[in-house]
């Protein structure tokens, strides 16, 4: 009995210190994943319906993704600016799809830097040019 009781108690004190120090390790394991929102403004079958789109936009890159071509206008994670380039969007009369998508952590950190400088302009054509400036360092990082 006493031989049961004794290895019973190191059975559960090994399973403790396991399950510790698996707990506190768990971050070597994890992968970070890093998320902003892309305003979409539209999917097309076809490259040359894309491109048309694309040509008359103050701003927008192509991609192609799960067998259509996405023409993205631009990509933010701070939501304040989600809402503001929201609003600008609207106001030119340019429908987006907004949704999240997973990014590197090097164009996640990157964007930090656009992100400043768009929350402190009021200029519409600065606006199409950051916005610009991030889908260009969205493809250069992605080698799209």
């Amino acid at each position: 009995m006493k031989k049961t009781v004794i290895l019973i108690f190191i059975s559960v004190a090994l399973g403790i210190t396991f399950t510790i120090f698996f707990l506190n390790k768990k971050e070597l394991y994890a992968k970070e994943e890093y998320y902003v929102y892309a305003f979409q403004s539209g999917a097309y079958q076809e490259f040359d319906n894309a491109s048309n789109v694309l040509d008359k936009l103050p701003s927008g890159i192509m991609l192609y993704e799960d067998g259509l071509y996405k023409v993205y206008v631009a990509m933010y994670k701070d939501i304040d600016l989600v809402n503001k380039m929201t609003t600008y969007f609207m106001n030119n009369n340019i429908n987006v799809y907004i949704k999240m998508i997973n990014v590197d952590k090097k164009f996640y950190n990157e964007l930090n830097n656009y992100e400043i400088l768009v929350k402190k302009t009021i200029d519409d054509s600065l606006y199409n040019r950051l916005n610009q400036s991030i889908l260009n360092s969205y493809m250069e990082i992605n080698n799209v």
